[in-house]
């Protein structure tokens, strides 16, 4: 390729370079992972997988042979890897049939894909990787619904303990990890139920890591009150923790001194007042903590309870009483990436 008029200077540049091929290399073993998933005689169905996790460590080595064939790293071809494999995942779901291809085949399918999805994640755990972890759990939750109460519990607990050790992931990993990862997984976990949790004990040190390593001030920023306060709603073994953030949000707006000039204050201060597990005692510190610094709030006890009282079963920005209030809201974003 010649750039310059007398044509004497020549330049190479590889319009296929590295991880062109890599992705390349990945399109096609993702399509061989899926081709072998099926029978050779007619009609086609699922294969059974008599060992789950001897076929998820293989898959797994075919995966890591590609990109370490390339040279390249996990976090170039991580987005591309997830898109493919969870998009081949989700065409099996939609053309499953229970007589056909059997139950308990597709729940072990699952089994070795939930592996695969969350080893690669583990490579590369930023907000782009975790959005489609979090995407790929909530379609795969919601098909196991249709499935025996044994498969459920597998494919839930398996969710579960790949969730939970994500996370741990993500906080060893690296300092640059914020909430927003850890949000994301919350919200993988929450359709979960009471049955599978996360203890008080360790979302409190949780919380305790992020105050420490991000919030100036040692603050609870509403982004992670709300996610937590999601999480945990009403439970009766979390209260400690629901006393901790109602603790935190009132230290906040009592040493904040431009309280409702932030848009984010204004938020948590309408999200509290809406929140169903926040008392109303609470509510009303909070209102006289807001009132010192905004004329327009109202400053006595009975204005206050009028005003507490109109917000009853009302919902501003979060809707506390839609458990899938979250998971709507994940359905919703929209990336927009090129050649992807």
């Amino acid at each position: 390729m010649h750039l310059n008029d007398l044509k004497s200077n020549y330049h190479l540049r590889p319009f296929l370079s590295p991880l062109s091929l890599c992705k390349l290399d990945l399109s096609r073993e993702i399509d061989r992972i899926f081709d072998s998933r099926w029978t050779c005689q007619v009609p086609r169905r699922l294969a059974a997988i008599p060992a789950p996790s001897t076929l998820a460590n293989r898959t797994i080595v075919d995966i890591k042979s590609v990109v370490k064939r390339f040279s390249v790293s996990y976090k170039s071809v991580c987005s591309y890897f997830l898109s493919g494999y969870s998009g081949k995942v989700q065409h099996i779901l939609g053309s499953f049939d229970r007589e056909r291809d059997g139950e308990d085949t597709i729940a072990s399918m699952l089994l070795v894909d939930l592996d695969t999805v969350f080893f690669f994640y583990s490579m590369d755990i930023r907000v782009r990787p975790t959005d489609w972890v979090a995407r790929f759990v909530q379609k795969v939750l919601e098909f196991v619904e249709e499935l025996s109460a044994e498969n459920q519990y597998l494919i839930r607990k398996k969710v579960f303990d790949m969730a939970r050790h994500a996370i741990d992931v993500s906080l060893g990993v690296s300092e640059s990890v914020s909430f927003v990862e850890i949000q994301n997984m919350l919200l993988v976990l929450s359709p979960l139920g009471s049955e599978f949790i996360l203890e008080e004990s360790y979302l409190q040190s949780l919380l305790e890591k992020f105050l420490e390593r991000e919030a100036p001030g040692h603050e609870c920023t509403y982004f992670m009150w709300v996610t937590l306060m999601l999480y945990i709603r009403d439970s009766k073994n979390h209260a400690v923790l629901r006393r901790t953030l109602i603790d935190r949000m009132l230290l906040r707006f009592e040493e904040d001194d431009y309280c409702l000039d932030s848009s984010e204050l204004f938020m948590h201060l309408m999200d509290c007042l809406t929140c169903p597990w926040v008392e109303d005692v609470d509510k009303l510190k909070l209102l006289s903590l807001a009132s010192r610094r905004h004329a327009k709030l109202p400053t006595t006890q009975p204005e206050q309870r009028k005003l507490l009282k109109r917000f009853e079963g009302r919902r501003f920005f979060v809707d506390w009483h839609d458990r899938e209030w979250a998971a709507k809201r994940l359905e919703k974003k929209k990336y927009a990436y090129p050649y992807e």
